[in-house]
C-alpha cells in the first residue's frame, strides 16, 4: 500500500507576487497598502469610486494577464457580487470586515498557486482556464467548453 503525498502548504513568508489594492475608502486603502507594504509585499494601489469599477478593472487585467489571481475584497454580502467578482475573474472573494491575518492568508494562496502555474509553465506544461454556464444545462455547458478549447488550440 502506498502512502499518498501530502498536499503542498502555501509559503509561510509572502511571494514576490506583485498586489494591485483597490479601494475606494481612501483610510483603509492607507492601512492594507501600509500593512501589506510592511510584509515585503510589492504593492501598488488605485482609487475606484464604485465597485462594478473594479469589477471592470478586473475583467480588463484577466484579459491581458490569464494567470492573475485576484481576490476581490468587499463590503457587499450579496451572494451576486461574488458571482460577478469570480465571473470577471477573480481568485477568491472575501467580504468586509476581514482580518488582516484572514487577507494574508488569501494573498498567500494566491502566490502559491501562482509559483506552482509558473512551474509548470517552467516544465512546458500548459495551464488553461475554460468557463461555462451549467444554468443553461450540461450539454450547453460541455459544447461551451469544447468550443473554447476548440479556439484555444
Amino acid at each position: 500500500m502506498t502512502e499518498a503525498a501530502p498536499a503542498p502548504s502555501p509559503p509561510q513568508a509572502p511571494g514576490r507576487c506583485p498586489v494591485l489594492w483597490v479601494e475606494d475608502d481612501p483610510v483603509l486603502s492607507g492601512w492594507v497598502a501600509d500593512s501589506l507594504q510592511e510584509d515585503g509585499w510589492p504593492l501598488g494601489t488605485s482609487r475606484s469610486s464604485r465597485p462594478d469599477e473594479g469589477l471592470l478593472l478586473l475583467s480588463q487585467l484577466v484579459a491581458r494577464w490569464p494567470v492573475l489571481h485576484a481576490i476581490v475584497l468587499t463590503g457587499q454580502h450579496e451572494k451576486a457580487v461574488g458571482q460577478q467578482a469570480v465571473h470577471a475573474g477573480a481568485f477568491d472573494f472575501l467580504t468586509k470586515p476581514v482580518t488582516a491575518a484572514v487577507l494574508r492568508q488569501a494573498l498567500e494562496r494566491a502566490a502559491w498557486f501562482s509559483l506552482r502555474q509558473q512551474e509548470l509553465w517552467a516544465q512546458g506544461r500548459l495551464h488553461l482556464s475554460v468557463s461555462a454556464q451549467l444554468s443553461e444545462g450540461v450539454r450547453e455547458a460541455s459544447d461551451q467548453v469544447a468550443e473554447q478549447l476548440i479556439r484555444h488550440v
